[in-house]
């Protein structure tokens, strides 16, 4: 099994590296909430803050059922604790479950629309590019 956050150091060489850097040394710098995906479709929100609340104080919890199959969303109190998940726990069967999950950060759909060239004013917003 591994260690919980609070006994094993969490690896925060990229964030040390990234100071004055901004995002682009570490997309996740600050980042407290992880999406997993995975679960059993009998997973409910009670049952989500249950398997994960011992690697961290959780603040929020959502599982998200869709086609039979589970996926959760849960925040984190620090971003340490969400990075220890993050790093420590995919492709891993957590405690209470048999199967290997998938986690890594939550996207931000601000992100997204940015890396699609949305936010780049009216045409970009709309997927036209200049008038010919």
């Amino acid at each position: 099994t591994s260690a919980s956050p609070a006994t094993a150091p969490v690896n925060n060489a990229g964030d040390a590296l990234g100071k004055g850097l901004g995002a682009f040394a570490n997309p996740h710098a600050g980042k407290r909430d992880v999406y997993i995906a995975g679960l059993p479709s009998t997973v409910d929100d009670a049952k989500l803050k249950e398997l994960f609340s011992p690697y961290g104080d959780i603040t929020w919890v959502r599982a998200l059922q869709r086609d039979g199959k589970t996926n959760g969303l849960i925040e984190f109190a620090t971003h340490e604790q969400a990075a220890w998940v993050v790093e420590n726990m995919t492709g891993t069967v957590p405690a209470g479950l048999t199967e290997t999950v998938f986690i890594k950060f939550k996207d931000d759909p601000r992100e997204r629309m940015a890396m699609k060239g949305f936010g780049k004013g009216p045409a970009a917003a709309l997927g036209k590019g200049p008038a010919a």
